[in-house]
């Protein structure tokens, strides 16, 4: 891994977006070591409700996906890939008790809003973090995943996102 850089302490990631030496770091580690396959596996047993927002959200957006298991597991990929770029870049752990507040903010008391909320801020959430987005899809591009797929682990990595800001 001499070829790349060494990231540098981004303490503001996830608010702000990957410096791209940070996102070819993270590119090579999600690729090569894939380390975050593991937690990934784990999120696909608890991450339902959450896809099934997400899903709705890109149709708000006029993204059209088939609600299968392959663009779940790409949606758990997605969030367990940003939740790893934190914990990588950021330096710092996944802050649960904001998850859980953000959690319930979005889906108890704006339930009725979740996705177009989400739906909303996906957009943005792309352009004001395009390495990161790129990281993303990136990822899901070299294991083959479909356009629908890349949407849906994008939409995953953006809920993850949501979460930690």
């Amino acid at each position: 891994m001499t070829q790349f850089e060494v990231p540098y302490a981004q303490p503001e990631f996830p608010k702000e977006d990957l410096h791209e030496s940070n996102a070819a770091y993270v590119e090579y580690l999600l690729r090569h070591e894939q380390s975050n396959r593991p937690y990934a596996d784990m999120l696909r047993g608890s991450l339902r409700t959450m896809h099934s927002t997400g899903h709705q959200a890109l149709q708000l957006c006029g993204i059209e996906l088939d609600y299968s298991q392959a663009e779940y597991e790409a949606f758990c990929e997605g969030f367990a890939a940003l939740e790893y770029t934190t914990t990588v870049i950021g330096q710092h752990l996944y802050d649960g008790d904001l998850a859980v507040t953000k959690t319930k903010l979005l889906f108890i008391d704006g339930a009725d809003m979740a996705e177009f909320e989400l739906a909303d801020r996906f957009t943005a959430w792309q352009q004001s973090h395009p390495n990161t987005y790129g990281v993303i899809v990136n990822d899901g591009e070299g294991q083959g995943e479909t356009m629908k797929q890349l949407q849906a682990r994008a939409i995953g990595a953006e809920m993850a996102w949501e979460l930690q800001v």
